[in-house]
């Protein structure tokens, strides 16, 4: 599994939940409500890191 994947699965994101995050080099690296503006603005900070972006759900969820 992906560096920032296993991350984003164990760390705590309850302060960006409904929001987009950008995630690389293992940390939340720009979060907001426009995911385009969030990744060109994460590739602007980190250039030559992989950005990841997901959408942090709302509420309590399982992953199995």
């Amino acid at each position: 599994m992906d560096k920032n994947m296993e991350w984003f699965v164990r760390a705590n994101l309850s302060p960006y939940e409904g929001k987009y995050v950008a995630i690389a080099k293992e940390s939340v690296v720009a979060s907001g409500e426009e995911p385009g503006d969030i990744y060109e603005e994460a590739q602007r900070k980190y250039p030559d890191e992989e950005v990841v972006l997901w959408k942090v759900p709302e509420g309590k969820i399982f992953v199995f």
